[in-house]
């Protein structure tokens, strides 16, 4: 039994889609007719990756939630867990007030099945478009400060989220959160032990499959590690640290990377 495990924007998907294509379903399908498990590994709840997941066959499906801080079945029970409270969330918004005042940045958190925020904009509204999310507007209601949350993120145009938000995070914070860029406009803040890479090693042993048999497919900051820990697939259009570290390097996700990939290098 072989373990497939896949990012979604720029590997399964181009940016801004969210259908597979017709052929990458086909050769999605072909893994799980084969007894094999397929696994997205996403900066996406539960219910984010579970519209990707959803467009495939039945079979063995899980999903790592959150970059690997969360790993689910495909019912949704919880089998791993390593994330953070609310506290955190609360404490990085008072420290980080002028980030969360402006008007085209937010930030805001992740519970299992909502999004949790202090500012209601227009990036809660893509949120809750993208993810089937609910909101808790922690202004109106009260959570306690243990309360557990998978991750918090600041939301920022492209400009001022590398030029000025980035720049705002302390060595303090850098060293007590695992800080990844998921894309131009997110910085996201998960537990230091939490990675797409955990998710995956916790999911082989659970699954008992050994590490030649686990292949990563990425192209984001999120998926280094797992591209470098394991049989690492790097989409053509990845950035250069995911390349770097691949086991092969296959074409553009609009040039039906992963299938290339799963034809050419996969055994």
């Amino acid at each position: 039994m072989r373990l497939f495990v896949f990012d979604v924007d720029g590997t399964l998907i181009s940016h801004g889609n969210t259908k597979l294509k017709p052929q990458l379903i086909n050769k999605l399908n072909e893994i799980l007719s084969n007894g094999d498990v397929i696994a997205i590994a996403s900066g996406r709840p539960y219910s984010g990756i579970m519209k990707i997941l959803s467009q495939i066959n039945d079979g063995k499906k899980f999903c790592l939630c959150a970059n690997g801080t969360q790993v689910t079945d495909i019912e949704g029970n919880s089998l791993y867990f390593c994330g953070l409270t609310l506290k955190d969330y609360l404490t990085f918004c008072k420290v980080h007030e002028n980030i969360l005042k402006h008007r085209s940045s937010n930030i805001y958190c992740y519970t299992s099945d909502k999004i949790a925020y202090l500012k209601n904009n227009f990036w809660i509204k893509f949120e809750k478009e993208a993810n089937n999310f609910e909101g808790i507007n922690l202004k109106k209601e009260k959570l306690a400060e243990d309360y557990p949350i998978l991750k918090f993120m600041i939301a920022s145009g492209s400009r001022r989220s590398k030029s000025f938000d980035e720049k705002q995070i302390s060595e303090e914070e850098k060293i007590k959160y695992h800080i990844v860029r998921t894309s131009p406009y997110f910085l996201e803040f998960i537990n230091k032990k939490s990675d797409k890479a955990e998710g995956v090693r916790f999911l082989k042993e659970y699954l008992k499959i050994q590490d030649e048999n686990v292949y990563t497919f990425g192209d984001s900051g999120n998926d280094l590690l797992m591209i470098k820990n394991f049989n690492g697939i790097a989409m053509g259009n990845a950035i250069k640290e995911c390349k770097d570290v691949a086991k092969f390097i296959t074409k553009d996700v609009g040039e039906d990377g992963v299938i290339y990939a799963i034809d050419n290098f996969v055994k």
